[in-house]
């Protein structure tokens, strides 16, 4: 099963708030293989993992942890789509699709520090780093000068 929308309102009237938000944590205990999707358009892909943080938080009276909500949003979805030989974990003879980062990937303040697809490192510089570094560096001097 693919959950989509684990960040979402309740379907019902009658369905308790958090519905969605355990919805996860409920097919884990009832032994449902799973993933987790955002259920979103593409360009909302990087709210992934914070949906698989919530359902972990409400989940957690159900005994979903953070490494279960990090499984559903890798190796669970690699398994359903057959491909868990390829990718979804890291292991020997797979892929090397790896994101290091500065914290726990389920949290919003985590920063991906480096990107490694199929085993290449990927530039993560964009505009906006570039317009931070430039204007740190011009702060750096100001401060410097007084």
């Amino acid at each position: 099963m693919i959950v989509t929308g684990s960040n979402g309102f309740p379907k019902r009237a009658d369905a308790p708030y958090d519905d969605a938000f355990t919805l996860p944590a409920r097919l884990q205990a009832a032994g449902v293989r799973f993933c987790i999707a955002s259920g979103e358009e593409t360009g909302h892909e990087r709210n992934l993992p914070y949906n698989a943080a919530i359902s972990a938080a409400y989940g957690a009276d159900l005994n979903f942890t953070p490494d279960d909500a990090l499984r559903a949003i890798t190796l669970a979805p690699a398994q359903i789509l057959g491909v868990a030989d390829k990718v979804g974990s890291i292991e020997p003879g797979k892929h090397a699709t790896l994101l290091i980062t500065d914290g726990s990937p389920l949290e919003y303040n985590t920063t991906i520090t480096h990107a490694f697809i199929t085993g290449r490192d990927v530039d993560l510089s964009n505009k906006q780093t570039e317009l931070r570094d430039k204007y740190l560096e011009k702060y750096r001097q100001i401060d410097g000068d007084s």
